[in-house]
């Protein structure tokens, strides 16, 4: 056997046999179509943006478990949503008070 650029050793495939072969595989089976979904007892599953939104808050709060030494006392530093009033509040006075009228220092807020 030559070695060389003239030599053949490795011949394309010859696609007349290679038709019959692909012919006999389904081209396209798509499974969606083969469940039936009218006879489930679970609901349909779907995703909000409070569903994400959630699920980030979350786990910033229980992987990060953001804490500051005040006085020698441990605070945990909580992460709160920040909707578009409570965004701008923070923007402009630097800080945001909780319901009882205290300034919540510190804190992460969050947007979307």
């Amino acid at each position: 056997m030559a070695w060389g650029p003239n030599t053949n050793t490795n011949p394309p495939p010859n696609p007349i046999e290679n038709a019959s072969a692909q012919s006999d595989v389904k081209k396209f089976y798509n499974r969606a179509n083969a469940t039936r979904r009218d006879t489930d007892k679970q609901k349909n599953f779907t995703v909000t943006l409070l569903d994400v939104d959630t699920a980030i808050i979350n786990t910033l709060d229980s992987t990060l478990r953001l804490q500051v030494n005040d006085n020698g006392e441990v605070v945990k530093v909580p992460i709160i949503y920040g909707n578009p009033e409570r965004w701008f509040a923070m923007k402009k006075f630097g800080h945001i008070r909780d319901n009882q009228g205290k300034i919540l220092l510190p804190a992460v807020m969050i947007r979307r």
